[in-house]
């Protein structure tokens, strides 16, 4: 829970990367952060009650994150709302409501 960013390229070309928790105190994901982890499935667990910012060197696209057709994100189901909701993007930077671009991969979770 001490991580409050997760870094451009973290994760990306983890071939084997098949589980992510991210913890409740990270506040911004920067681009390819989940990219290219083509060895199979990710499920990634979203602990943020806050939707985490998305920062993107295209403005025009908020998929480099994750790679998409591989991707399963369980957030809080209290905070569902707000990861899929959408209300646009500030400069080069997206508003934490663009997490609506993944919402068909997005799941409300009861974390324990």
């Amino acid at each position: 829970d001490s991580v409050t960013t997760i870094g451009k390229r973290a994760f990306r070309s983890c071939r084997n990367l098949s589980k992510v928790i991210v913890g409740k105190n990270v506040s911004k994901i920067y681009e390819h952060a989940f990219s290219e982890c083509s060895g199979g499935y990710v499920t990634i667990y979203m602990m943020p009650i806050t939707p985490p910012a998305i920062y993107y060197q295209n403005v025009h696209s908020v998929y480099g994150i994750f790679h998409l057709s591989k991707v399963q994100i369980y957030v809080p189901r209290d905070a569902y709302d707000g990861y899929t909701q959408y209300t646009g993007c500030i400069s080069r930077s997206c508003a934490p409501q663009n997490w609506y671009e993944y919402k068909s991969y997005i799941h409300p979770y009861d974390f324990e």
